[in-house]
C-alpha cells in the first residue's frame, strides 16, 4: 500500500472546442504532473469539472490516468462522486479493479441528505474496497456539514478510510479537532481550497494539499521548503 502525502493536485479535464474530452491532452497532463514531481494526481475533483462528463468519458479518463501513473511510477487517486449509494459503491469497486491506488469520496449533497444517510453512504464506499479511501469535506461547495465525530466513527468502522481532505473555512480548527478525536498516527489530512490554508494546516498536522494543477510547481516549492525545515521561506513563497 502506497503512502500518500505532499502535493496531489486535481487533474483539470482538457476539453476540445466542441466539448469533447481531449484524451491525448489528458495523457500529456498526467505525465507532466508526475514528471514534475507531484506526489500523486487526483482525478474527478471539483476543479476537474467531473459534473460535465458522461459515464463513458469518466471510464476512459480513469483508464488513461491509471495507465500513465503505472507507467511512470506515479500514484493515482480517483474520486467517487455519485449521489446514489449503490452506484457509488459499485463505482468505487470498479476504480479499485482498474488499478487505482486510492479513492476519494465526495459525500452526496443533492437535496441535502441528513447525517445518517451521509454516514451510510460513505461507509458503503469504504466497505466496498480494500484500498485506502479519502473522505472529502467541502461544505462551501456542497452546502453539507459533517461533524468531526462522524469521521471518527467512520474511521473506526472502516479502517481503510484514513485520509481526509478538509476544505472548510477556516480549516485549521476542524483539522485540530479531527486529529484530537482520532488516532494522530493513522489520520492523514490534506487541505483543499486551492491551498490557501496550507501553512496553518501543516502546522496543525496536515500532510499535504490537493490544489488545482495549474500551479503545481509553486505548491511543490512551498511544501518542500516547509518539510525541509524552512518554514519562513515557505511562508514567504505562500504569501507571494
Amino acid at each position: 500500500m502506497k503512502e500518500i502525502k505532499g502535493i496531489c493536485p486535481i487533474i483539470a479535464t482538457p476539453f476540445k472546442e466542441n466539448g469533447d474530452v481531449d484524451y491525448k491532452g489528458l495523457e500529456n497532463l498526467v505525465g507532466a504532473l508526475i514528471d514534475g514531481g507531484c506526489h500523486a494526481v487526483t482525478l474527478f475533483g471539483i476543479a476537474g469539472e467531473y459534473y460535465k462528463l458522461t459515464d463513458e468519458e469518466r471510464i476512459k479518463m480513469a483508464e488513461i490516468t491509471i495507465d500513465v501513473c503505472k507507467k511512470k511510477g506515479g500514484t493515482s487517486i480517483l474520486s467517487v462522486t455519485d449521489h446514489s449509494t449503490e452506484i457509488a459503491a459499485k463505482r468505487a469497486k470498479q476504480f479499485e479493479d482498474m488499478g487505482a491506488d486510492c479513492l476519494m469520496m465526495l459525500p452526496p449533497f443533492f437535496l441535502k441528505p441528513g447525517a445518517t444517510w451521509l454516514y451510510e453512504h460513505m461507509k458503503a464506499i469504504g466497505k466496498a474496497v480494500s484500498i485506502p479511501v479519502m473522505a472529502q469535506y467541502a461544505p462551501e461547495q456542497t452546502g453539507v456539514a459533517i461533524a468531526p465525530d462522524m469521521f471518527k466513527k467512520l474511521g473506526a468502522e472502516c479502517p481503510n478510510i484514513i485520509y481526509y481532505k478538509i476544505e472548510c473555512k477556516p480549516a485549521g480548527p476542524y483539522i485540530t479537532n479531527l486529529i484530537k478525536m482520532t488516532n494522530p498516527e493513522t489520520t492523514k489530512i490534506f487541505v483543499g481550497n486551492a491551498g490557501f490554508q496550507l501553512i496553518e494546516a501543516m502546522d496543525r498536522g496536515a500532510i499535504g494539499a490537493m490544489p488545482g494543477c495549474s500551479m503545481y510547481d509553486v505548491y511543490l516549492d512551498i511544501y518542500n521548503h516547509y518539510v525541509n525545515g524552512d518554514r519562513e521561506g515557505a511562508i514567504e513563497l505562500h504569501n507571494k
